[in-house]
């Protein structure tokens, strides 16, 4: 059975170095934890890559291999802080810059979610972290996920994967021959229109938005990506680009494989 390996471990302590805040999360440092994990069969983790924190902005993240699934999960976490600001969460500031105040730059999202993920420190491990991991595995699907902030890191994260450079010099496009699937659970309003609509137009990005039936999401709020709205008795699902088509599913009849797809 697989395990963390040696040379990953390598490459998070070097980043530590340079990179005092980020550091790994002590509890996967162990052999003993680390099969824990990985003989965890509801989970179907067939490795644990990296499980790492950013100290910083307390936003987390977790790289599994799955090879029954046959995907790569990066699950992404940031937990509000104490001092967050109500500045902070309602303030938009332009996407991907390191200037706030550009005003040349319309895509903008909300200045919290920009620093949990944007800060120096832990993007840019798991950005090379998922470079390394899809090319060690070009067959396997890449997977990106997380739960409310998390969910808005995971956006974040597979709009970087994905979006071609432009005038944003902190764009890459390092996954270009596959499709990027982001799984979001209970995300919140992220950016704005223009910030919906760069979601919306990058071909290899597909989003699935997972909420609960009973919420009642807002007219003004640019949520980003389709619909999969969770009862009791199963789903149903609202397509963001096909003029909100719905299919419903009775519970326990959705074919996962759907949300690893164009």
């Amino acid at each position: 059975m697989l395990k963390v390996t040696r040379f990953s471990r390598f490459l998070l302590l070097l980043s530590s170095v340079f990179q005092p805040h980020l550091h790994v999360v002590k509890n996967y440092e162990t052999e003993e934890s680390i099969n824990k994990l990985v003989d965890d069969k509801f989970a179907q983790i067939s490795a644990v890559y990296i499980h790492a924190i950013n100290s910083i902005c307390n936003t987390k993240v977790l790289m599994t291999i799955s090879e029954p699934l046959n995907c790569i999960v990066v699950t992404l976490l940031s937990k509000n802080i104490d001092n967050t600001s109500d500045e902070q969460k309602i303030r938009f500031v332009p996407l991907g810059s390191s200037n706030t105040s550009d005003c040349r730059n319309t895509v903008k999202v909300r200045k919290y979610f920009h620093d949990c993920y944007y800060n120096d420190g832990l993007r840019q491990y798991i950005e090379r972290s998922i470079v390394i991991l899809t090319r060690l595995h070009p067959q396997k699907q890449l997977i990106i996920t997380g739960h409310h902030n998390g969910a808005a890191s995971a956006i974040l994260c597979g709009l970087r994967m994905t979006k071609t450079p432009s005038n944003d010099q902190l764009a890459i496009d390092i996954v270009p021959s596959r499709i990027v699937s982001v799984i979001t659970f209970g995300c919140p309003h992220v950016g704005n229109e223009n910030f919906e609509k760069i979601v919306q137009h990058q071909k290899k990005l597909t989003v699935w938005r997972f909420e609960s039936a009973t919420e009642n999401p807002s007219f003004f709020n640019r949520h980003v990506g389709h619909l999969v709205s969770l009862s009791g008795s199963g789903a149903e699902v609202v397509y963001a680009n096909n003029d909100c088509v719905a299919e419903e599913y009775e519970l326990g009849t959705v074919d996962p494989s759907k949300f690893t797809s164009k």
